[in-house]
């Protein structure tokens, strides 16, 4: 239903762009290639994955580590008592921004010590809806887990934990879409936009490399020197390349799902390819063939 309603969204703005071509905002950031893609076939895959194999295991292990690791051994929450007298709308809105923090906190984690599985979700050459869920099994998991184990140490129940992870996801599919949208002051500077997230992905500007790590709330980055957003331009291009400008992870599911364990091996024979963050390889004359206009 998400990617029927996905799908109809982009056709409703490729309509308006085509009446109003002047149109700055909310338009779409690539027009040439806006859902039918050259990636689209693997992606579609490793979502699919995600979504049936990768969420439902995450759930499980978040589920015994809580009930049969942290409960039993570490003892009593910090807040718990405090929040479960929230409202909970409050408890929602609050653990969204502690889920934000996390999802800051373990974004910048995989950027620098997990980079090989991270690398999976930074491969998309054309930004859409269904980019989200382009993370390698193994990346999901690592980053699920570190929310978990997060929350619950702050104090918040399954239910505000949930409800904060649902909304953290439609922003997150949300940040991913297809269109250039900026909020405006002071807007801009509270919520993450589409044009902000796009900045993350950008791998033709060195000075976004290991930028806007947070989803949902702008100011986590403002608040760690880490929120970049020029006004007056967007990227040109997207992806990881090598030092010659080509892709270094292939748009197959299987090329996906191996290259951290490609790269390990790699490594210990001596010949260890791509690990670390993308900062090095950027190549400022790189132009994506969907260009941002």
């Amino acid at each position: 239903m998400i990617g029927v309603m996905s799908f109809l969204i982009v056709e409703l703005i490729k309509r308006v762009d085509a009446d109003f071509p002047n149109n700055k905002n909310f338009r779409l950031a690539h027009k040439d290639k806006p859902f039918w893609k050259k990636e689209l076939t693997g992606e579609v895959a490793i979502a699919v994955f995600n979504t049936i194999i990768t969420t439902p295991v995450i759930a499980l292990m978040s589920f015994a580590i809580v009930e049969y690791g942290l409960k039993p051994h570490v003892g009593g929450q910090i807040w718990a008592e405090t929040i479960e007298a929230w409202p909970f709308w409050l408890q929602l809105l609050v653990g969204l921004v502690v889920m934000d923090l996390s999802l800051y906190i373990r974004h910048r984690f995989v950027h620098h010590f997990f980079w090989s599985y991270h690398t999976i979700h930074h491969s998309t050459r054309e930004i859409t809806w269904i980019t989200w869920l382009k993370l390698h099994p193994l990346d999901m998991v690592v980053m699920g887990l570190i929310d978990v184990i997060i929350m619950y140490f702050a104090g918040f129940n399954g239910e505000a934990i949930a409800a904060a992870a649902l909304v953290k996801f439609h922003f997150n599919r949300f940040c991913h879409s297809n269109i250039v949208l900026d909020y405006g002051f002071p807007l801009r500077y509270i919520f993450v936009s589409p044009n902000m997230h796009r900045w993350h992905h950008a791998a033709d500007d060195p000075e976004a490399i290991n930028k806007n790590f947070a989803i949902v709330f702008a100011w986590i980055d403002l608040l760690f020197g880490t929120f970049y957003v020029p006004k007056d331009r967007a990227p040109n291009a997207y992806g990881v390349w090598d030092k010659e400008g080509h892709d270094v992870v292939g748009t197959s599911f299987k090329e996906m799902m191996l290259f951290p364990f490609v790269e390990a091996w790699k490594g210990l024979r001596g010949r260890s390819g791509r690990e670390d963050s993308p900062a090095s390889e950027v190549n400022p004359d790189l132009r994506d063939d969907a260009q941002v206009s």
